[in-house]
C-alpha cells in the first residue's frame, strides 16, 4: 500500500467522488482481503475521515478491525470487471 492521503490529496479525492464503486483493500499478514463497496463517502475533512459499508460479521471486517491501515481504490466504468471479481461469491482472496 501506498502512503496516506495529505489533507490536500484527501480533500480532492472526496471532492471529486460523488457515488461509484469502490474497492476495499487489507493486507493480514501475508494474505491480502479486498471486496467491492458501494456505500463509501466522506464523513470529515479534519480529521480526514471516511465511512465504508461492510458486513460486521465477516472475516474482511474483522481483519479492517486490527490493521491500522486499508485502501480505497475508486474504480471507474471500464473496471466493472474488477468490480465483479471483487464482488464474487467464493472468489480467493
Amino acid at each position: 500500500m501506498g502512503d496516506p492521503l495529505n489533507e490536500t490529496e484527501f480533500t480532492e479525492a472526496v471532492a471529486g467522488f460523488a457515488t461509484g464503486v469502490v474497492v476495499l483493500t487489507v493486507r493480514d499478514g501475508r494474505d491480502d482481503l479486498g471486496t467491492t463497496v458501494t456505500s463509501f463517502m466522506s464523513v470529515s475533512l479534519e480529521p480526514p475521515m471516511v465511512l465504508a459499508g461492510v458486513a460486521s460479521d465477516g472475516y474482511l471486517a474483522e481483519v479492517l478491525r486490527r490493521r491500522p491501515r486499508w485502501a480505497a481504490t475508486v474504480l471507474s466504468a471500464e473496471q466493472r470487471a474488477l468490480a465483479g471479481r471483487f464482488a464474487a461469491a467464493g472468489r480467493p482472496s
